[in-house]
């Protein structure tokens, strides 16, 4: 009956052979599957990569339409406000309100508008300063 060594050196013997076989093919696939797992690799990360940057544009375009709207509403709701105040002020006889209401429907700077109570209040407030011109 054969040895344990002998079985010893017959297994490492045949191990050997099937690695010395398969050393050819080995190289083979590992030159024929690190260029693809390469070219699969770069192409995920080209993917992802492009992916992010279209979410982070898409991101952008939803930003600026939620301002555009925003602003939009902002400035309707101004103007209801105003028409209210304006008819308000008119039914009340209240010329200060009706024309406040009126600078939030047609907004301009507030030196450019001709406030009805502006002689009176210059001459409540600031008795000192000369009298407005007529």
């Amino acid at each position: 009956m054969p040895s344990l060594q002998d079985w010893g050196s017959k297994i490492v013997g045949i191990v050997q052979a099937i690695i010395d076989a398969l050393k050819p093919f080995a190289i083979f696939l590992t030159g024929l599957l690190v260029p693809v797992v390469s070219f699969a690799i770069g192409f995920i990360q080209g993917m992802i990569k492009g992916l992010v940057q279209f979410l982070s544009g898409l991101g952008s375009i939803f930003a600026a339409a939620w301002q555009t709207i925003s602003a939009v509403i902002s400035g309707a709701l101004q103007i209801i406000q105003g028409v209210f105040q304006v008819l308000a002020g008119l039914f009340t006889g209240d010329w200060s309100k009706m024309w406040e209401g009126a600078h939030r429907v047609w907004p301009m700077e507030r030196h450019h508008w001709p406030h009805p109570g502006r002689r009176e209040h210059h001459q409540q407030h600031h008795p000192d300063l000369r009298k407005l011109r007529p």
